[in-house]
Parts: structure tokens; sequence; C-alpha cells
């Protein structure tokens, strides 16, 4: 909801969609320099002090975002969310990496049907925020929605934070320094082969869902879609794409796991072809709906293969690596597009990513099968 409703929010207060990309790309720029040194720690010492620090951030974030009427503010604010989200993220999944490898895929699959989940809620909630304002609310008094959503929003983190400490065990024991003196380095990652291409799919899957999230908006104002619709429409996606994590193992099984990594990029890649040249609510909504269905592969499929190539010792490292790389992508894609959208308008945005996802298709064709299977 968060990214969406400060997409908003920026458009009423009168900047342009160049803005929106600035803004938005503010998210990854801080996480892509801190993510690699936390995942070496957190292979080191462990990482369940990351969730509270990561809390604290979003919260502060959120506030400042809400409260913050100018575009520095704004950035700073969106800079501060998206480390607490870097934090948690990397957290959560250093927890499940560290389970047994016959528990691991499958909760990893639990872990992004959760974000699929809020996801399609999000959107919701945020075409509700502007619409709940009324069909003739000001753009003052839809900035004004915007500040308590995200007020909200900070509340929401903060609750779950104590629900969590309530609900948690005790901390693990630190793990001893030796332990971390088998990390590889990132260039070793980056040596093993077939690793780039889980990196490369895994940046372009999380591009996507930004991009979705902030310039299906704009390009809804563009073409003259209320907020209520483009939320639905985003909701369509996530609800696809949770399905999809649902029955990630049926659908492997039947289809087969090397013939989903390519159609888990080419269908998203066809629908990001719709998005760029059809404005028809009925098309887009299928468009999503089957494109989101195939982008909820790609995520859990991608971590699950990065955690099966790497040895054990350094999954941390090869995580925060999958982050920064997403990060990258999250700050250098959206404030690239947003400066294009500024010149020929929003839907060359879904052109650039279309074309991301035609690079991730070709090296998916390339793949070698992965060495862990899906969770039955």
């Amino acid at each position: 909801m968060v990214r969406t409703v400060v997409a908003y929010k920026v458009l009423h207060l009168g900047f342009s969609a160049g803005v929106v990309g600035l803004v938005a790309g503010a998210f990854g720029f801080i996480p892509l320099l801190v993510a690699i040194p936390l995942g070496r720690r957190m292979d080191r010492s462990g990482g369940r002090w990351v969730l509270a620090a990561g809390a604290g951030l979003l919260i502060g974030g959120a506030v400042l975002m809400g409260t913050s009427v100018r575009v520095p503010g704004l950035m700073v604010g969106n800079a501060m969310y998206g480390l607490g989200h870097l934090f948690t993220l990397l957290g959560i999944e250093s927890e499940v990496a560290s389970l047994e490898p016959s528990k691991r895929t499958a909760w990893f699959g639990y872990l992004t049907a959760s974000h699929s989940l809020c996801q399609m809620i999000g959107p919701l909630l945020a075409g509700w925020v502007f619409t709940h304002a009324g069909p003739n609310a000001t753009p003052a008094e839809l900035v004004l929605a915007a500040r308590n959503a995200l007020l909200a929003s900070a509340l929401a983190v903060g609750v779950a934070l104590l629900i969590e400490r309530f609900l948690a065990g005790p901390p693990a024991e630190a793990r001893s320094s030796s332990e971390g003196e088998g990390q590889w380095t990132v260039g070793a990652l980056f040596r093993i082969e077939g690793i780039f291409k889980f990196f490369w799919m895994s940046m372009v899957v999380t591009v996507s869902l930004d991009l979705l999230s902030v310039y299906l908006p704009v390009l809804g104002e563009y073409r003259g879609a209320t907020p209520a619709t483009v939320g639905m429409l985003l909701a369509l996606r996530a609800g696809a794409a949770l399905t999809a994590r649902a029955f990630i193992a049926p659908v492997t099984r039947w289809v087969g796991e090397r013939k989903l990594l390519v159609l888990c990029v080419a269908i998203p890649l066809l629908m990001c072809v719709v998005l760029a040249a059809i404005w028809d609510t009925l098309v887009i909504a299928i468009a999503v709906i089957i494109g989101g269905f195939f982008l909820g592969f790609g995520q859990p499929m991608a971590i699950t293969n990065l955690v099966g190539l790497v040895p054990r010792e350094s999954v941390g490292t090869a995580l925060s690596v999958r982050l920064a790389a997403n990060r990258l992508g999250v700050v250098a894609v959206p404030a690239g597009a947003g400066a294009i959208a500024g010149v020929l308008g929003p839907a060359v945005v879904f052109l650039i990513l279309g074309g991301m996802f035609g690079v991730s298709l070709v090296q998916m064709m390339r793949a070698p099968a992965p060495r862990e299977s899906v969770p039955v």
C-alpha cells in the first residue's frame, strides 16, 4: 500500500511522473550500499536483531513520508522505508534459509505467498483511501488522505513488531567467528555456473512489481482511470501471484521446472506489451491476472535456486547479493524510466520492463536444471 499511496501523493502535490520515479528510486539507494555487508555479518553472527531494527526504520520512513510535502523529505522517508524493508526481508529469509533443506523451499513459498497477500490487499486499501476522500476532493484533501494512510501503516508495523516479539522464542545463540571462515567472496559466488541468471531473474521480478505499483497509477491517471480501478488491477495481479505460489508444486509437476522458468518471464513480457499498447479495463485485467500468475513463480524459484547453488556458510551473503541486485534495479530503473516517461509518457516504462524480461527469457532458456526441487 505504501508505495502506491506515495506515488499518488507525489502526483496530488503537483509533481510530474519524473518526480514519481525519483522518489521511488530513493527506496533502494541506501539498501544497495549496505545489503552485502549486512548479509556477511549475518552469516557470521546471526540476524534476529535486524527484524527490530527494520521495523523501526519502516515506522520512521512511513511517518516522514506521511508528514513531508517536499521532494527531499519524501525521498529521505522512502530511503528509510527501503532500508527497513531490506532489514526485515533479509532477516526473515536468513531464518528460512537456516531450516533443513526439506523444509526450506516450502517456507520460501509461504514467505513469498505472504508478500503476494499483502500486495493484493495493499492496492485495494490505497484505492479506498483516495476514493473515500470523495469524487470532488481537492488535491489538498487527497494529500491529507495519503498522510493519514501512511501514519496508519506506521502504526500497523509497530503492532506487528509487538506481536512478533511476543510470539518469538528465545534468540538463537550467536555463531562463533570460526563459522564464518568458510564464507565465499561475492566474486566467487558469481563464478558459480548459472547463478547470474537467477540474480537477474530475481531483480527483474522485483523491479516489475515496483514499477507496477508506482507506474500503473501514473499510467491510469494519464489514461483517465480512477484510483479504485488501478487498485483493483494491482490487487488482481497480486491475487494471481498468490494463487500461483499456493499451487507451485502441482504446476511444476505438470509443466516441468525448466519450462516453468521460461514461462515465468515470457508471459510477463507479453503483459508489459499489452500494458504499453492498450488501455481497456477488461483487457488489462486479463493481462495482469495471467502475467501476475506467472510472475508469482519467479521469486520463490529464484531464491530456491540461489540457496541450492551456494555453500551453506555463504547463504546469507548470496541472499544479500540478491537483495542488493534487486535494490540496484529499484534505484536505477524507476529513476531512468521516470526520466524517459517525463518525455515520452508512462507507457514507455512498460516497454523498458518488457525488454528486461526479454533478457531474462534468453537466459532462462539456457539455464541449467535447478539443484533443489520445488516442495511437494
